[in-house]
């Protein structure tokens, strides 16, 4: 008799209450962003290499064509995310929660 496969367990992500960012902030390669709620944030065509996201929720965010070589992706949601071209060599993701990406 086989053993009967059961589905994987996957533990709903804590992400705390992140503070809404900015409306105008900026985003620089090799800063980190902690805590953070980002709305409709354009990341198309940055250069976001070695850039850390901790705990943070990205909400519509859309990265066309962004450098994210080495960038990492630790307890966060990214929700509505839009991305045609995504080039994210050994970027690191998580505990990633991707909730109705385009």
């Amino acid at each position: 008799m086989a053993a009967k496969l059961m589905a994987p367990r996957i533990s709903p992500l804590e992400l705390g209450e992140p503070r809404d960012a900015d409306a105008q902030e900026q985003f620089y390669a090799g800063d980190t962003y902690d805590g953070l709620r980002f709305e409709r944030p354009s990341l198309d065509g940055l250069d976001l290499s070695s850039t850390d996201f901790i705990d943070c929720e990205l909400a519509g965010a859309s990265f066309h064509e962004a450098q994210m070589r080495g960038v990492r992706f630790r307890n966060c949601r990214l929700e509505a995310s839009f991305a045609p071209v995504l080039t994210a060599i050994r970027s690191t993701w998580r505990e990633v929660e991707l909730v109705a990406p385009r």
